[in-house]
């Protein structure tokens, strides 16, 4: 399995070098803006596990490389945990569109790309696994902190939190070992917000 997911990767690369080698021939290169990003990762044995419906860090972590040639500015590494929902604003900000006058969740990331840092800029996960296939896992909500705490609670399984600053692997499970409240309250912050039923366990 890791030897086909590696050729998957192989693949990848070389559909997006066509890709790149494309817009370069049709004299678009310079005004196309291209995004590389993913739905989610695989756990490829990592945990002894395989599939994606799980929350450590091997299936939610996904690329987001953007490529904006008219920003003419350096290569940037955005250290903070960033969100898709945040995608969308962000492209049409690049676009000088409005992404408030169309109503639509998250926030542009362009300051960030100008090397602003928010100062508050947690990332919410979420998974509802389908009752009639018990393959699917428990359901379970999860924030991760600006500095790197990330807060998994389950429905039917035992819940997680790590500090992915000094445990970035995620071997050592502090729930029930250390405070969780406040993270706990930005995911009762964001469900009220979004309308998220899904009930908090403990």
């Amino acid at each position: 399995m890791i030897r086909n997911y590696a050729g998957l990767c192989s693949l990848v690369d070389q559909a997006v070098a066509r890709i790149m080698w494309s817009l370069e021939v049709s004299g678009q290169a310079e005004n196309t803006i291209v995004v590389y990003t993913s739905d989610h990762g695989d756990m490829m044995g990592s945990h002894s596990m395989f599939a994606k419906q799980v929350m450590y860090e091997e299936a939610v972590r996904v690329p987001l490389l953007l490529r904006v040639p008219f920003r003419k500015q350096r290569p940037l590494h955005v250290p903070q945990p960033v969100s898709h929902i945040d995608l969308v604003p962000t492209l049409l900000d690049l676009l000088g569109r409005n992404q408030t006058a169309a109503g639509l969740p998250g926030q542009s990331l362009v300051p960030q790309l100008g090397g602003a840092v928010r100062p508050d800029n947690h990332v919410f996960l979420e998974w509802t696994g389908d009752a009639r296939d018990s393959g699917e896992g428990p359901s379970g909500r999860t924030v991760i902190s600006p500095e790197g705490m990330k807060l998994v609670l389950y429905d039917t399984d035992q819940s997680l939190l790590f500090d992915r600053r000094r445990d970035p692997l995620e071997m050592h499970n502090l729930y029930g070992k250390a405070d969780h409240r406040r993270l706990r309250a930005k995911l009762a912050e964001w469900q009220k917000k979004t309308g998220d039923t899904f009930a908090l366990p403990g």
